[in-house]
């Protein structure tokens, strides 16, 4: 909730009304989790296609590329990996991949126009 007020209620009928700065998980046992005096950026960036991403496992952030851009990419990784950055959905794919691969000691290779594949650094 950015401004106002908003209610949210589960598939059991509990509620709660968010206020500014806050959000609500509905848990899969059907309870909200209410997060209180949230950073609302990370939360909003989306809208000005800005992804965000904090100690976020790196099958996530790959994920997320392919969704957006609809590639697919194989990555053959430490499934423990993390990252932390951001990327701007103006750049291209490639460029994206250039950021976040050497960061993490990867490399990708082009095998088409819509498909990557994610290795570790030859060096």
């Amino acid at each position: 909730c950015l401004t106002g007020k908003v209610r949210v209620t589960s598939t059991k009928q509990k509620s709660v009304i968010l206020h500014p700065n806050s959000k609500a998980e509905i848990k899969l046992d059907g309870n909200i989790q209410l997060h209180k005096d949230i950073e609302t950026f990370p939360e909003i960036s989306w809208k000005d296609n800005i992804f965000l991403f904090t100690a976020a496992p790196l099958r996530e952030v790959f994920f997320e590329i392919e969704r957006q851009f609809g590639v697919s990419i194989s990555a053959q990784i430490d499934s423990y990996a993390l990252y932390t950055g951001n990327f701007n959905k103006s750049l291209d794919v490639e460029e994206i991949l250039s950021y976040v691969c050497p960061a993490l000691g990867l490399e990708y290779i082009r095998k088409s126009a819509t498909e990557y594949e994610i290795i570790q650094d030859s060096e």
